[in-house]
C-alpha cells in the first residue's frame, strides 16, 4: 500500500512550495458498494503499476448509469 511504502501525494507549486495531499485508503469493496449505491455499473477496474514498485498507484473504475428498470 501507499503507507506502507512510505509514499507521499506531493505537488510544487509554480513557485516552489510544496504541498501534500491527505492519504484516505479504501478497499475495492468499498468503492464497489458506493458505485453500486449511486445508481452506477462498473464496465471495468484496471490497476496500472510501476514497474520498480509492487504496489498499486492508482485504481481506475470503468462506471456507466445502470439501465432504466436495471
Amino acid at each position: 500500500s501507499w503507507a506502507g511504502q512510505g509514499w507521499r501525494r506531493t505537488f510544487c507549486s509554480e513557485d516552489g512550495q510544496e504541498f501534500e495531499l491527505a492519504y484516505h485508503p479504501h478497499t475495492i469493496d468499498e468503492h464497489l458498494a458506493l458505485i453500486g449505491r449511486a445508481g452506477l455499473q462498473v464496465r471495468a477496474i484496471r490497476e496500472p503499476r510501476i514497474t520498480a514498485r509492487r504496489a498499486p498507484v492508482v485504481v481506475v473504475f470503468h462506471a456507466v448509469k445502470r439501465p432504466r428498470g436495471g
